[in-house]
């Protein structure tokens, strides 16, 4: 049986990943956030360790992380500026 702390626990932690795997899903180039949500919530739920595996391999999130990384920082801020206009552009459409 959990105990009342331990279920304000795990709501947090199901608050926080969610958060995160939102925000993975509208920065999507950046698909950190949504690996990241999926880490958190692993850290309470099983179902999430499985998913976080499988989001790893079919995003190919480290193979992305590595290509971004080698490339010169111009390229870099060019895909975080679209990236963010992208975004801004959903949340104005969404908006209106």
């Amino acid at each position: 049986m959990l105990t009342p702390i331990k279920n304000t626990n795990r709501l947090g932690v199901a608050v926080k990943g969610s958060v995160l795997i939102l925000a993975g899903f509208m920065l999507l180039p950046y698909s950190r956030l949504l690996v990241h949500g999926l880490t958190v919530l692993a850290s309470e739920f099983g179902w999430a360790q499985r998913w976080e595996r499988a989001a790893r391999q079919s995003l190919r999130y480290d193979a992305w992380v590595s290509w971004r990384r080698r490339q010169k920082r111009t390229l870099q801020w060019a895909i975080a500026i679209l990236t963010i206009g992208a975004v801004a552009a959903l949340w104005v459409s969404w908006v209106r």
